[in-house]
């Protein structure tokens, strides 16, 4: 799900929300949240630029917009994987395994989001989940449409409010936000998850403090149902594993 908002200065923010799926077609799935995001943004660029938007022009951002993200798809199926990423989806290792190949291991966004890709191709059904936990400090009533902390640590926000600049930075840092990614196989499952502390490299240790995902599977003597019962509930398990992301930034 893609909304567009139109900021004060006149320019507009795209922000997506990938809905939750379970036991998906990564490929089918990534294709389909790719281009309709694609699609919206393309059609509104093309709006501001002429006016209007004919339904031939629009069948011309569509056909324009599957053949880019086909291409974009076709080469993360291609992007090399890590020799370890390969092991623990190939092989049957032991919890002690698992994190010694993993732990520590540097990998790109193209690398991550090629594991999913590639491991469908392996046999795994893909699941998404996005949950998050919000500061109930504040009145929902008063919060805009929109808070966006920009990188230089200023506010910007789309709607009316009376908060401050320092309290919607409060409720966007306090926010507690998590994403998983599965892959299960029937047999073996792999969780990789996300939060925000995480990817910011805001957690304690060596690794903790570079951005990372967080990483645990059905060696770690946990259920998968218990499991997803925890990420519903922003309650993701400790685990000892890091994977370091090389170019970070929060997939939603």
């Amino acid at each position: 799900m893609t909304n567009i908002y139109k900021t004060n200065t006149g320019g507009f923010i795209f922000h997506t929300i990938i809905n939750n799926i379970e036991n998906a077609d990564a490929r089918d799935f990534f294709f389909k949240h790719e281009t309709s995001k694609r699609e919206m943004i393309m059609t509104k660029i093309y709006q501001l630029k002429e006016g209007i938007i004919t339904n031939s022009i629009q069948q011309t951002i569509k056909n324009d917009v599957c053949c880019q993200v086909e291409q974009f798809i076709t080469s993360l199926e291609k992007e090399p994987l890590p020799p370890q990423i390969e092991d623990i989806l190939n092989k049957t290792l032991k919890k002690k395994e698992q994190k010694e190949l993993l732990n520590g291991l540097e990998i790109s966004k193209e690398q991550f989001a090629g594991i999913f890709l590639q491991g469908c191709q392996k046999g795994y059904k893909y699941s998404f989940y996005r949950y998050e936990k919000k500061n109930k400090k504040y009145d929902e009533k008063k919060l805009p449409q929109l808070i966006h902390l920009k990188d230089d640590n200023t506010v910007e926000h789309i709607g009316n409010t009376t908060l401050s600049d320092g309290q919607m930075k409060e409720i966007v840092n306090s926010k507690n936000t998590i994403i998983a990614q599965l892959l299960d196989n029937g047999t073996h499952w792999h969780c990789f998850c996300q939060n925000l502390n995480g990817i910011q490299g805001k957690e304690s240790g060596i690794f903790g403090s570079k951005p990372h995902i967080h990483y645990i599977s059905d060696s770690f003597g946990i259920s998968k149902e218990q499991l997803i019962e925890r990420i519903k509930n922003v309650d993701y398990p400790s685990t000892p594993v890091h994977i370091i992301l090389t170019n970070n930034g929060l997939n939603n």
